[in-house]
């Protein structure tokens, strides 16, 4: 079941693989159109998981778990990202004791989650932009980079968001009916000019923030005087850091555990203030050892016990060959090299 499974990741250009596995009972799709395929032959409960390479979108309307290949490429190493092509919709309406888990995809465009998700995960996926309609959702994102994420459902029942080890940029949670938890994250509110967004950081609503690094706008930019109210009275901040900000971003915080605002430089040894795909958010070697989150590690994305990484749980498959006939006794010659999680 391995190589049925993860064979898919080898061929990253010439074939696009979904493999469905259902109560021990393995399906194989090809082609563009593999996950929606998939996904109809689907059942709550059961595991897709997809090659490297792009695949057409489609509405997930069942609590399955969506595995891909990663978000990131690693030519070296015969490692491609998993992509999806298209606007994605999550409406899962039916009542399940199954949750929605989602990892290793690239999300190019919108995805928008129409319906209540209880526990879901997503996990080392790359978003363009989230948008949250239902309501009573408990999302969970864990070694993410999201451009952007927001709630807009009409605020029954408690909704909680809680990032891990992310990257979120533009995060809107002011309704009400939600609450986030960021955790040795990277908050960015960096932009030269507004476009489509009218974000400033009283939008990140009721949250707690734990070991992370807030971006903000420069004072360059044409929409700089939207961020001096800063973040509201219903944010609590624990060994953080605000960089670029010349005002006190914390001035409505109670009792803030926060290091004193810096420039980007001395933090980061690059960024450039995007999602950008070759950006890895590293901190400078200064920046390792004097700017510590509240277990003695790191503040960002590369502290505390999960560290951010971007390769899959799931092992892959980097080389798999297989002869073209078979020997005189019926013997056919298979190469397979796997490379597991470290």
């Amino acid at each position: 079941m391995l190589l049925s499974t993860s064979a898919a990741s080898l061929f990253a250009q010439s074939s696009l693989i979904a493999t469905l596995s259902h109560e021990g009972e393995v399906k194989m799709f090809y082609g563009a159109l593999a996950l929606q395929q998939a996904h109809n032959a689907a059942t709550h409960g059961d595991v897709i998981t997809l090659s490297s390479g792009t695949f057409l979108s489609t509405t997930i309307t069942k609590a399955i778990t969506l595995r891909g290949a990663g978000f990131k490429s690693d030519v070296d190493n015969g490692v491609f990202s998993t992509n999806i092509s298209g606007i994605s919709y999550i409406n899962i309406q039916e009542d399940s004791d199954f949750k929605l888990t989602i990892e290793g995809l690239y999300l190019g465009q919108d995805l928008y989650v129409k319906s209540d998700l209880t526990n879901a995960t997503f996990a080392k996926c790359r978003f363009y932009s989230i948008h949250f309609q239902g309501n009573g959702t408990n999302a969970q994102f864990v070694h993410c980079k999201i451009n952007n994420i927001s709630y807009s459902g009409g605020g029954a029942g408690n909704n909680i968001f809680s990032f891990i080890n992310s990257y979120v940029r533009f995060p809107r949670f002011s309704h009400s009916s939600v609450t986030s938890e960021f955790q040795n994250c990277i908050v960015d509110c960096y932009h030269t000019d507004a476009g489509s967004y009218s974000y400033k950081p009283k939008d990140i609503g009721a949250a707690k923030l734990s070991n992370c690094i807030i971006v903000g706008a420069s004072e360059e930019s044409a929409y700089y005087n939207r961020y001096k109210e800063g973040f509201s009275s219903s944010v609590s901040a624990y060994k953080c850091m605000a960089l670029n900000f010349t005002f006190n971003i914390w001035q409505n915080v109670s009792s803030p555990n926060v290091y004193a605002t810096t420039g980007i430089a001395k933090v980061f040894k690059t960024l450039n203030g995007d999602c950008s795909e070759t950006e890895t958010f590293e901190l400078t070697d200064e920046a390792k050892a004097k700017y510590l989150g509240l277990d003695g590690t790191e503040i960002g994305i590369y502290g505390g016990s999960l560290p951010f990484d971007p390769k899959t749980s799931a092992p892959q498959i980097t080389k798999f060959n297989v002869a073209s006939k078979s020997t005189v006794d019926g013997k056919l010659s298979v190469d397979i090299e796997v490379k597991g999680v470290e």
